[in-house]
């Protein structure tokens, strides 16, 4: 009996000691907390407005990178073999511009790739996409404030998100600014043969940033209407060098007759005054 006393005695004692422990660090991470909260400084009216001309000064765009590749042909044992073929690759650069040592960006993306291969199975719906993979970008990540990011994935959309904030070291850290920005997917009616004749059309862009609504409409159709009310003439490719003028000149042929035969005219009706005159 004294043995079970003593050990509750104890479990009793050691259970009061931790209850004791936690309140301490409890109090004390609230200290710290407090702490921080009255050392912080707030932002004055001008630091802020300074902030965020310069968080104003950030842009964002994207760029086509296209980089011919010669590479050696292989046989069936994977041996290299001597003749080469070209081959283009090509990235999307995504660039950030005028960020300055005063400021850091968080950026976060939400990525289309799983989302469009997802596969939905009786009437279910997608996953709802959020922006995820968070990382920080500082000043000294950068060249002289302009960032860039490489991708080359380019059969799908990945949205940016830019959040601009100032250093602490200033005042509070406060959001400034925030930037969205979508990387453009390949448009896969790019390589169509309609669109090889009216390269100008929205529905024939290399890349887009949404996806294209025919409606009930083909693509043919689509295109050929938006030609017309845009006023595009159809390309033929098949046209050699010099075609071009040479269709010109046929087109406009009795133009030039026209105006040859005036001034054939007047040069030989010239040449009869002279006659006389000389005549005379």
């Amino acid at each position: 009996i004294n043995k079970e006393l003593i050990n509750i005695s104890i479990r009793l004692i050691i259970r009061e000691s931790m209850k004791r422990l936690f309140i301490y660090l409890l109090g004390v991470f609230s200290f710290l907390l407090l702490s921080m909260n009255v050392n912080a400084k707030a932002c004055t009216s001008k630091e802020l407005a300074d902030l965020q001309r310069e968080a104003g000064n950030i842009k964002v765009n994207h760029e086509l990178v296209r980089e011919t590749k010669t590479t050696h042909l292989y046989d069936f044992f994977d041996n290299e073999l001597p003749e080469t073929v070209q081959h283009t690759d090509t990235n999307i650069k995504i660039n950030l511009y005028n960020l300055t040592k005063n400021l850091f960006i968080v950026e976060s993306v939400k990525d289309y790739n799983n989302y469009d291969n997802e596969i939905v199975l009786y009437g279910s719906p997608r996953s709802s996409l959020e922006f995820v993979n968070e990382r920080t970008i500082n000043y000294k990540d950068t060249s002289n404030g302009n960032y860039t990011i490489t991708l080359n994935k380019l059969n799908h959309y990945i949205d940016y998100k830019f959040e601009i904030y100032n250093n602490s070291d200033i005042c509070d850290t406060t959001l400034l600014k925030t930037v969205t920005y979508r990387k453009p997917k390949y448009n896969e009616y790019f390589e169509e043969s309609i669109c090889k004749e009216y390269p100008n059309v929205s529905y024939c862009a290399e890349f887009i940033t949404k996806d294209i609504d025919l409606g009930n409409k083909t693509l043919e159709e689509a295109v050929k209407l938006e030609a017309k009310n845009n006023g595009y003439e159809k390309q033929n490719e098949d046209e050699k060098p010099g075609e071009e003028a040479v269709n010109f000149l046929g087109k406009n042929l009795k133009y030039f007759i026209i105006a040859g035969s005036i001034i054939v005219v007047g040069i030989i009706g010239y040449g009869m005054i002279n006659k006389r005159r000389g005549r005379i």
